[in-house]
């Protein structure tokens, strides 16, 4: 089953092309519902040895097989440097003290830093390949981690992320996005760079582009949907030459707020919930089905992927030693899902699949604490809604559209680390909570009927501007 890394469609990807002397196998697809192109590959491309590194090195510098596209990254990042100091001069708020490379290569991108900013910009590099490092590894400047980017330990947020051509070679995109969101500060910028799929036609030799090291071909369309899907904006997009360079930040529904002072066509259409009645069919059969009763299990629901950060909830609870069940309705399959299934090997731990109607109305109304772990969300989540519509005690991630709900501070715990979401969770667990504040609150910012004359009003608003003006009224809704 071939599935698209950004709108996971399981059944819209056609195959395109496949690569003229592949050492791979690669296969080029294309999604139908998002227009993402992507390839997979069914076999490895070889990594460099001891005997060998010299010989990739001067292939990644000038070997023609190596294209174009990875040619010429110092001219790249300088250019990356120059807009970002562009932005702090348009941008004066903007204060930059920490800066990450999260694909460092040949570190031109973190000199520059260094040598413009000074000792006032903390900077810090990740580079996998150590024999591309060598010249800065051990330099007193930087605080450099030879690995992969999963394997860095989070120890500070930054004010700058920065990937230069490194999206393109992950299977799977979210991961880096996912990432990000953990590591950079509130108003921080992530800025990537990768290789145009827009100027392919430019490109002498078609194969090239379409090597076996990358497995990504982006255009503005697809990395901004990308960018959204995981909770950022784009704020500045700049198609240079064979580049696409984009200044992303993260969204919160605050942006609304701020964006409303601006745009006087701006409206703001809230989702619904319904007040949840507590007789609820077949209610104890549900219950039995898991081995549940009453306020007796934590319960938890999402799709298994990195932004739903699992792993942080699952590690938090096995850290917490509470001898209560953890219920988790959801399931992906992803490389991450199948790491959150494993995590949760548990007697303890109840994965239930995908859930609904009366059966996923039972979980939810006889629940103890309902549980959500997101590194990032776009708005309020539905299901923290719903938690609410039943009176349920809550434990959030403190990123900031969560804090947005009228919840106490005991209700929150810092985003990505699982010993702060154990010592919450175990301090929720063992007090009592009134939480029918947040029955009002959803009666008068969440009310169906409200929001259907609210669009009611709207619509008819659109219909008389465009009975008047003869052209359709100019309109963004969140």
């Amino acid at each position: 089953m071939i599935i698209c890394p950004i709108c996971d469609s399981q059944s819209n990807s056609e195959k395109i092309y496949k690569p003229r002397g592949t050492l791979v196998d690669m296969e080029v697809f294309m999604c139908h519902e998002c227009s993402h192109i992507f390839s997979t590959k069914k076999s490895k491309a070889s990594k460099p040895t001891s005997d060998n590194i010299q010989a990739k090195i001067q292939k990644i510098s000038c070997d023609a097989d190596y294209t174009e596209v990875r040619v010429g990254k110092q001219q790249m990042t300088d250019k990356d440097f120059d807009r970002l100091v562009n932005y702090s001069i348009k941008n004066p708020d903007f204060v930059i003290k920490d800066v990450l490379d999260t694909c460092s290569a040949r570190g031109h991108f973190i000199e520059k830093v260094k040598n413009y900013w000074g000792d006032d910009v903390n900077i810090d590099a990740i580079e996998p390949d150590p024999y591309m490092a060598v010249k800065y590894v051990d330099s007193d400047n930087f605080k450099v981690f030879i690995g992969e980017l999963e394997n860095y330990e989070i120890k500070k947020k930054f004010d700058v992320v920065y990937s230069c051509h490194s999206l393109e070679h992950y299977k799977n995109p979210i991961k880096v996005f996912s990432f990000a969101s953990k590591v950079i500060n509130k108003n921080g910028l992530f800025i990537i760079n990768v290789p145009n799929i827009m100027t392919l036609d430019t490109y002498q030799g078609f194969d090239e582009y379409f090597y076996d090291y990358h497995l990504q071909y982006f255009c503005p369309n697809t990395l901004t949907l990308l960018s959204q899907k995981m909770g950022f904006m784009a704020e500045e997009i700049y198609e240079s030459g064979s580049d696409l360079v984009i200044f992303f930040r993260k969204r919160t529904v605050l942006d609304y707020n701020n964006n409303k002072r601006k745009t006087k066509n701006l409206h703001l259409i809230k989702n619904g919930v319904t007040q949840r009645d507590c007789n609820i069919k077949n209610e104890q059969y549900y219950l039995d089905k898991y081995c549940l009763s009453e306020k007796s299990y934590l319960f938890s629901v999402g799709r298994f992927t990195e932004e739903k950060d699992l792993v942080t909830m699952i590690n938090g609870y096995l850290f917490s030693k509470l001898k209560v069940k953890l219920v988790i309705a959801g399931d992906g399959d992803t490389e991450y899902s199948s790491k959150v299934k494993k995590l949760a090997a548990s007697k303890n731990i109840i994965l239930t699949g995908y859930i609904f109607g009366d059966e996923l109305q039972s979980l939810f109304s006889n629940a103890k604490i309902f549980l959500l772990s997101s590194t990032h969300e776009v708005a309020a989540p539905i299901t923290v809604l719903e938690a609410m519509s039943y009176n349920l005690s809550i434990l959030l991630s403190d990123i900031d559209v969560n804090q947005i709900l009228p919840l106490e501070n005991s209700s929150y715990f810092s985003a990505g680390d699982y010993k702060d979401f154990s010592k919450s969770l175990l301090w929720l667990f063992n007090n009592e909570h009134d939480n029918y504040n947040n029955v009002s609150y959803l009666e008068e910012n969440h009310n169906w009927d409200s929001i259907a004359n609210e669009t009611h009003a709207l619509y008819k608003t659109i219909i008389a501007y465009r009975n008047e003006f003869n052209t359709p009224k100019p309109l963004t809704t969140f």
